[in-house]
């Protein structure tokens, strides 16, 4: 029996976003069901056009995860508090009054951000694709799948026992040249890359599974909730990539087999690493007077804490960054290009953020607690105060991340585990864009980068044999 899967995951991407808007337009005041009803037609479009792509592995898939990610911030939470009645948003917007008819100015925002990413994702249908040097080998190590697991088990200890980079918590350990930094990139994105390049190569649940123990432990290691979430995003591609050659019995089984994987990564990542951040947070001031045995059994206790189910539902609503922000920015009186001028001259984040100035929140100058709100692309853009600059900001952006995706896929042969991590990492962080921008664009640049330098021992004896074939730039001899 043969089942058109692509046909039904475009289905279910227009379906579930206008049964959702119905539901939400009962909920709206009068004022805001033109642009709520504008924002929720560019966004169902937005996933449409760009759903499809995951089934092509020739097609750039910048454009599905940061539209995906950026609806949910923006369309689907506001849908959500509307339907849920609720009226307390997890993150600070500081002099916005909810119920507003400035709601309406923050919909019309959230439209154009949307609609600038739809017209982007027009345009790439109409960019060339090129030839890839090679395709993808296939080849599986079990041996290299042990030592980045072992690996990824002792530099994640090391992290958390001397805090070389721990989120929300300064470190007290500071290394030479960006020492800290290059420790974290390690942990975080070097050893999964590896990982997925070298051991997660195809569908297989054996490596899916320790691929979701290395994501987890590797976030636990620097107390963050989002590996598990880039995990779920590659597998997903992955996912929808092998789904349309099997049958109904093994689509069924390995779609079970995901979800009691993914199901106990999650809660693993989550609690474990939400139990460790309350932990130290708590005692941040004190850690050294802390026992190891007394530290290991309070993150045990936080950790299976009935709280943490409940944190699970609100991460799924809450931590979506989108709206808040735009919410933020509206209220805010005095935007102008010369405001967005000084948020991008924001070199490093070390407490107070430049957003701390637009949400009127700052942290204490002396407290090893680091934390913040972050505002997003389409609120950053709009420090200018001008909705066109917004457009034409992310349109620009957008395209350029979809000409170096291209590229990319160029050079690593069509689609696979390993150019997925760096497509999700750049989605991602483009997603939480607005906090020091410049260090955003090395984060970027090393991932490109990093990636290609990586690639290029590699693939020199084929780049080599490619290249003796033409004479550039005449083409071929």
């Amino acid at each position: 029996m043969h089942i058109n899967f692509q046909r039904i995951y475009l289905f279910a991407h227009i379906i579930i976003p206008l049964t959702l808007s119905m539901l939400t337009l009962s909920k709206v005041e009068s004022f805001l069901l033109l642009p709520y009803i504008l924002l929720s037609l560019v966004s169902t479009s937005t996933l449409a056009i760009n759903c499809t792509t995951p089934f092509d592995e020739d097609q750039p898939k910048f454009l599905y995860i940061f539209s995906l990610l950026v609806i949910l911030g923006s369309w689907f939470k506001f849908s959500m508090y509307k339907v849920l009645e609720l009226n307390e948003f997890r993150e600070p917007i500081g002099s916005f009054i909810l119920g507003s008819n400035s709601e309406s100015q923050v919909l019309w925002i959230c439209f154009i951000g949307i609609l600038a990413i739809f017209i982007t994702s027009l345009i790439s249908k109409f960019l060339p694709n090129s030839k890839e040097l090679s395709r993808f080998d296939s080849s599986t190590n079990y041996l290299t799948a042990l030592l980045l697991f072992i690996s990824t088990l002792i530099l994640s200890f090391i992290n958390l026992k001397y805090n070389i980079l721990l989120f929300a918590i300064k470190p007290d350990v500071i290394l030479p040249f960006k020492g800290n930094v290059i420790f974290f990139l390690l942990l975080t994105r070097g050893l999964p890359f590896l990982y997925l390049y070298f051991c997660l190569k195809k569908f297989n649940l054996f490596y899916i599974f320790i691929g979701s123990l290395i994501f987890s432990i590797s976030s636990i290691g620097v107390l963050s909730r989002l590996g598990i979430l880039i995990y779920f995003i590659i597998i997903l591609l992955l996912t929808l990539k092998s789904i349309t050659s099997w049958s109904v019995k093994k689509s069924v089984k390995n779609i079970l087999m995901l979800a009691l994987i993914f199901s106990f990564s999650t809660y693993l990542n989550v609690s474990i690493a939400t139990g460790a951040r309350d932990y130290l947070m708590a005692n941040a001031s004190n850690l050294e007077n802390s026992t190891t045995d007394s530290a290991v059994t309070e993150v045990i206790s936080k950790s299976t804490d009935s709280n943490k189910i409940k944190m699970l539902k609100d991460l799924a609503l809450g931590r979506w960054i989108g709206i808040e922000g735009v919410m933020a920015v509206v209220a805010y009186p005095h935007k102008s290009f010369t405001l967005l001028a000084e948020a991008f001259s924001e070199k490093s984040y070390n407490g107070n953020s430049f957003y701390s100035k637009i949400v009127d929140i700052k942290s204490s100058e002396i407290s090893r607690v680091v934390s913040t709100s972050v505002p997003g692309p389409i609120a950053f853009y709009y420090y200018s105060g001008s909705i066109i600059f917004v457009f034409f900001a992310l349109l620009i952006s957008t395209l350029l991340f979809v000409i170096t995706e291209k590229g990319l896929i160029r050079l690593y042969g069509g689609f696979n585990p390993a150019l997925a991590l760096v497509i999700s990492f750049l989605a991602l962080d483009y997603h939480q864009f607005g906090i020091a921008p410049l260090a955003f664009v090395k984060y970027c640049l090393i991932t490109v980068l990093g990636s290609v330098i990586f690639y290029i021992p590699i693939r020199f004896k084929l780049i080599k044999s490619y290249l003796t074939q033409y004479s550039w730039p005449f083409g071929k001899n």
